[in-house]
């Protein structure tokens, strides 16, 4: 499945992954992924936009926004694309731990008898 945003008008792919949180927290002097939903819009406007140019590299298109676009922002259009972006920024961070099937399993112990 394919994570997208809406910025004036036009879809764009978001992809959030080790590389653009590195390149993140690098950016704003963190070191904890933790930290980003108590980050100021603005540096979290990086993030958004460091997402979106992985995402348009993984489609092998060129992203046609600049940081700037994204930091020049007013509140109603970033309270926007905050409202998309962060539910998708917190399901790809989120490791998948699968769910449980049902079957019974066997217990696996390292006791020795």
């Amino acid at each position: 499945m394919r994570d997208t945003i809406t910025f004036r008008g036009k879809e764009y792919r978001v992809e959030v992954d080790m590389c653009v949180l590195d390149q993140y927290l690098r950016a704003v002097g963190s070191n904890r992924i933790s930290e980003v939903e108590a980050a100021m819009p603005m540096d979290i406007m990086l993030l958004v936009y460091l997402s979106m140019s992985e995402g348009a590299e993984l489609d092998g298109v060129e992203l046609d926004l600049e940081p700037k676009d994204l930091k020049r922002l007013r509140k109603p259009e970033y309270e926007t694309l905050l409202e998309e972006f962060m539910p998708i920024f917190r399901r790809q961070v989120t490791p998948d731990l699968g769910e449980d099937d049902g079957k019974d399993k066997k217990k696996v112990t390292t006791d020795r008898p």
